[in-house]
């Protein structure tokens, strides 16, 4: 699977994200784009993790970024971005927010054709092949957003995602009950997958599920996960609104230690 990262900050109602020192990418296929932020927005997310507050009405939820199109200036490097990974260009591994977050290979390759340029590709792990298939960067306590945040990124899975089980995207938390893990469920009998927002809060942990979706192999799709930082998550797929989930007694995600 191809793929690529941002991570950002953002203000009540809109999108960013960050990630942390492993960052787990076993979905097969590609990933374009991976950035971690930390603003407190209202919806506006880009391709990989990003950091939000979710208040808009859920008619009028979408994202307000430009995630159809690779993120420049501020969109890339303004103070609420906290990490991005475009796996693109000849620094194909460096934190184009500016911090510096260079990320490492392990087990998984840069693919030259990508959504916007080249791409990270990952493959099977476990049960198919019990190996690191990832990209992985040190663990940083601004990778541990408070308060609102929102996690993007551009996928294209292929044909390995065929009777795969569950798909690791990004993972701050494996085991623990912090930070955060994104997956990709395994297809029901209709084909359909449901994006899984796994959030640690110190005790206890919480898992956001999306709407059912088709993800077809060898189609770019832009998802996010806006969470605001007082319970409630939003699923976004190519901008559009794609579940919605609140959950009571939750706050913050507690930092971890991965």
């Amino acid at each position: 699977m191809k793929r690529k990262v941002r991570l950002a900050e953002t203000k009540s109602g809109s999108l960013s994200s960050n990630s942390a020192r492993i960052i787990v990418l076993n979905f097969f296929g590609h990933l374009e784009r991976l950035i971690l932020i930390m603003k407190k927005l209202q919806f506006l997310a880009y391709l990989v993790l990003t950091l939000s507050t979710a208040s808009t009405a859920h008619s009028s939820e979408k994202l307000r970024e430009p995630w159809m199109k690779p993120y420049a200036g501020d969109d890339a490097t303004g103070k609420h971005v906290i990490a991005l990974w475009t796996f693109d260009g000849k620094m194909s591994l460096a934190d184009n927010s500016g911090h510096g977050r260079k990320a490492n290979l392990d087990g998984a390759k840069i693919h030259a054709e990508g959504r916007f340029g080249s791409c990270l590709q990952s493959f099977p792990g476990w049960p198919v092949e019990d190996k690191r298939h990832r990209a992985s960067v040190k663990n940083h306590k601004d990778l541990s957003p408070q308060g609102a945040f929102t996690i993007e990124m551009w996928i294209n899975p292929d044909q390995a995602i065929d009777g795969y089980p569950e798909s690791i995207l990004i993972d701050k938390k494996y085991v623990a009950d912090a930070d955060y893990q994104i997956s990709l469920s395994r297809a029901d009998r209709n084909g359909s997958r449901n994006l899984r927002a796994n959030l640690g809060f110190g005790t206890t942990s919480k898992i956001w599920n999306s709407d059912p979706i088709i993800f077809e192999v060898g189609v770019w799709r832009h998802i996010a996960f806006t969470y605001d930082g007082t319970g409630t998550g939003l699923f976004f797929v190519d901008g559009q609104l794609r579940g919605k989930q609140k959950f009571e007694g939750v706050s913050s995600i507690t930092p971890g230690n991965h």
